[in-house]
Order: C-alpha cells, then sequence, then structure tokens
C-alpha cells in the first residue's frame, strides 16, 4: 500500500511541476504590467498590446525617469521579448550602471518564463520583473 501511496504521490509532484513551470508564455498572458525592485529604487515596465510600453525607473535621491518606446514577442525558441527604447539601469552584477538615464540605442531582449503561476521577464537577472 505505502509503495502505491508513494508512486501517486511523486506522480502528483511530477504534474505540479511540469503546469508550474513552463518555458513559453503565451501572447495573451505577455500584456500587463512588471515589476523590479532594487536595493536603490524600482522599475515598473508596462506591455500594451498596440506594441508600445512604457517604462518608468525611480532611483532614491534622483529624479524619475519615464520613456516609451516599442516591443514585439517571439516564441520560435523560448519566450523573448525584443524591445526598441527600453533604458538599463542596471549592470550584469545587479549594480546601479553609470549615466543610466541615457538611451542607448539599439534593442533589448529579455526572455520571458512562468515560473509557479507566476510571469518572470529577465528570468536569469539579479533583479527580475514579475508580473503584477
Amino acid at each position: 500500500m505505502k509503495n502505491v501511496l508513494s508512486v501517486y504521490f511523486i506522480a502528483f509532484l511530477v504534474t505540479s511541476l511540469l503546469m508550474g513551470c513552463s518555458i513559453d508564455v503565451p501572447l495573451e498572458k505577455i500584456y500587463g504590467t512588471y515589476r523590479a525592485s532594487y536595493p536603490f529604487g524600482n522599475e515598473t515596465l508596462t506591455l500594451n498590446r498596440d506594441g508600445s510600453f512604457v517604462q518608468q525607473i525611480v532611483i532614491r535621491d534622483q529624479p524619475p525617469v519615464t520613456v516609451h518606446g516599442k516591443w514585439d514577442y517571439y516564441s520560435s525558441q523560448g519566450s523573448r521579448v525584443n524591445f526598441d527604447g527600453l533604458v538599463t539601469a542596471v549592470d550584469a552584477f545587479g549594480h546601479l550602471k553609470e549615466n543610466w538615464q541615457k538611451l542607448q540605442p539599439g534593442i533589448a531582449s529579455l526572455d520571458v518564463e512562468m515560473h509557479w503561476f507566476r510571469i518572470i521577464m529577465e528570468t536569469a537577472a539579479t533583479y527580475p520583473f514579475v508580473k503584477q
């Protein structure tokens, strides 16, 4: 009897893991507002259905920065959102970048994944964006 219960419990765990963690996120779930919190401030990123986005960065003791740009979605090799006009305030080590307020021309591409029923963008970053 204990072996049968163990098999059912393992099957339940595997099913829960597969349902809770998914790499591909459907486009319909991408739209909305994401937030990243830093020790020195926070960032809000709103993806609109028309392909535009609004980004607001608030850093302690500095004036907030709001930018507007365009975004699109790709899911051929994992879910990715590409941004044209995104400001990157944090470096690869989780520190505030010097001159972060300046818009750098180019495209930024961020991965999007579902983790335990939460949608997270830039999952490998020290401070990822979590959908609100």
